[in-house]
């Protein structure tokens, strides 16, 4: 139902997304509808990255921070903490510096690889 065969049938799709997001969409993609690498950037996608990679800060100072028992101290300390993550993802002004916030261990080639990935599989 989501197979999208052209690019002009992406732009059609403007009308509910913002037209810079399908634009550089349109321009990600490659003949086979496969994520064009040479063109296409992580700026490119960092709208539709930053939610998860602000996930996956939030998830990585949880994991970091799980004990089994704590006391109302240590989770009030933990909670401190959470939102200090959060607060620093938000302030983060371009997704390069979000990414060395969050401590993602991937490189850009490698989140765009994973990113293809995740369009081809939708």
């Amino acid at each position: 139902d989501w197979d999208i065969v052209d690019e002009d049938e992406i732009l059609e799709l403007s009308g509910s997304t913002s037209s810079a997001a399908a634009s550089a969409f349109a321009s990600g993609l490659g003949r086979s509808g496969g994520l064009n690498t040479s063109t296409a950037s992580i700026d490119d996608f960092r709208d539709a990255l930053r939610p998860m990679i602000v996930y996956f800060a939030i998830m990585d100072q949880l994991s970091n921070d799980f004990v089994l028992s704590l006391d109302d101290v240590q989770v009030n300390e933990f909670a401190s903490r959470l939102v200090e993550v959060i607060g620093d993802c938000q302030s983060c002004k371009s997704i390069h510096e979000l990414l060395r916030k969050a401590r993602v261990n991937l490189d850009n080639d490698e989140i765009m690889e994973e990113l293809q990935k995740g369009m081809m599989a939708a």
